[in-house]
């Protein structure tokens, strides 16, 4: 049985919803734009003002510590060179803003601080390193079948979005991803390397659906399976382009 692209998301704001795409260029960076941008707490102004490109999650809005930010979707557009971020929210309010424009950024990042009920944020823009957990990650991809058999075990449902993978796919034994570890993965013409296991964090104990906490995936893994891990991480060592439906095929690393 053949091993499926099922989804693939970005996310532009690192901590808040993405949106799914059909196809998406794949580069050294992962999938375009994705977590390009952070909400930033006013006073960390050692960060801010700092030379560094990439920045750690305790800087940044994060559902680690904000569940309610699971109910904002980013989704990104790009038009005459100008790019573009629209929130939109399960509230039904929305906001949308010209990144350039420092006006609009503003306005932009009162909304979320309102919605969000807590001080003033900042949104930064780290294009030329994205705000991955792992400084040097690009993507990270979920199994279908792991997921549905983690959510049998704990007799809780559970979807895909809550583990917030770039990829998902399907066609794959529950867990059997757990032995690509250092392995290479072909989809199309992108080829991707799998660094490892995805350690699993407060963030997954929020429903996409509800954005309440309302189980704790981490401790139902190590119960389960002995460690905290659900998914892969993966670099990207040769460009190319994706889609959901291609095959994803395995090899062995040289």
């Amino acid at each position: 049985m053949s091993i499926i692209v099922s989804a693939i998301h970005c996310y532009p704001i690192k901590g808040l919803g993405g949106y799914a795409l059909t196809t998406s260029v794949m580069t050294e960076q992962g999938i375009p734009h994705d977590r390009r941008f952070g909400l930033a707490f006013a006073e960390t102004t050692d960060l801010l003002n700092g030379t560094a490109k990439w920045r750690p999650w305790e800087y940044l809005v994060s559902l680690k510590k904000f569940a309610a930010a699971a109910q904002l979707f980013v989704t990104l557009d790009e038009t005459d060179n100008m790019v573009f971020l629209t929130i939109n929210s399960s509230r039904g309010c929305s906001g949308r803003c010209d990144v350039s424009n420092k006006e609009q950024r503003q306005q932009l990042e009162g909304f979320i601080s309102d919605f969000l009920q807590i001080a003033p944020l900042r949104l930064i823009d780290s294009q030329t390193q994205p705000l991955w957990d792992e400084q040097a990650i690009a993507l990270t991809l979920v199994n279908d079948e792991s997921v549905a058999d983690l959510a049998a075990t704990a007799k809780y449902p559970m979807e895909n979005a809550r583990f917030r993978p770039n990829i998902s796919f399907t066609g794959s034994a529950p867990w059997q991803e757990d032995s690509w570890h250092g392995k290479r993965l072909h989809i199309n013409n992108a080829l991707l390397h799998v660094e490892g296991g995805v350690p699993r964090c407060a963030a997954t104990t929020v429903n996409p659906l509800t954005a309440q906490r309302d189980c704790n995936p981490p401790a139902l893994l190590t119960t389960a399976r002995g460690n905290n891990e659900l998914g892969l991480l993966a670099s990207v060592t040769q460009a190319g382009t994706i889609a959901v439906g291609m095959e994803l095929t395995l090899e062995s690393s040289p």
